[in-house]
């Protein structure tokens, strides 16, 4: 069952942070058609990215990731679970607060409490991040990219609320 389970996450793995990264360039293309107004579909250039990288967050949450190795004589301990837990939660947290804003941009009203929670996450798995896990320096290498990716959006997501 493991194994299987491993062969169908190892694409994702591989596939989603190229999928990132062009959602991410066509969010930057996006907002310069928007600022700079060359082209009327800015908006939706700017919503299809959005959403794309919500999902690609999303699914990142539930990708295994790179780093903390386990060998068949030392079982995990409660720190590691918890680690584990805790980047599932920073990208869950950033797949919520990406989607408020993209339902802010529809009018939504939902829009304020995907953000709301979205950011809730967000704070709550950066500080507990860091604060159980700075005496070990393995396990802040496996959270280091969701933390910087993590409070990357925690500030755009509360520059975004309070503007």
């Amino acid at each position: 069952m493991i194994d299987e389970r491993r062969h169908i996450q190892a694409p994702l793995v591989y596939l989603l942070p190229w999928a990132e990264l062009c959602f991410e360039v066509l969010l930057v293309v996006g907002f310069a058609l928007k600022v700079f107004n060359l082209y009327n579909a800015g908006e939706s250039l700017v919503l299809l990215s959005a959403d794309g990288l919500a999902i690609t967050f999303f699914l990142m949450a539930f990708t295994s990731g790179k780093g903390l190795q386990f060998n068949s004589v030392q079982k995990p301990t409660f720190g590691d679970r918890l680690t584990i837990i805790l980047r599932r939660i920073i990208y869950l947290g950033i797949s919520a607060s990406i989607a408020g804003i993209s339902l802010h941009f529809l009018r939504k009203v939902q829009a304020v409490w995907f953000l709301i929670g979205g950011l809730a996450l967000l704070i709550l798995a950066l500080g507990a991040g860091a604060a159980l896990n700075r005496e070990h320096p393995e396990r802040l290498r496996y959270l280091r990219g969701s933390m910087i990716r993590g409070i990357l959006f925690l500030v755009i997501a509360g520059i975004y609320a309070v503007s």
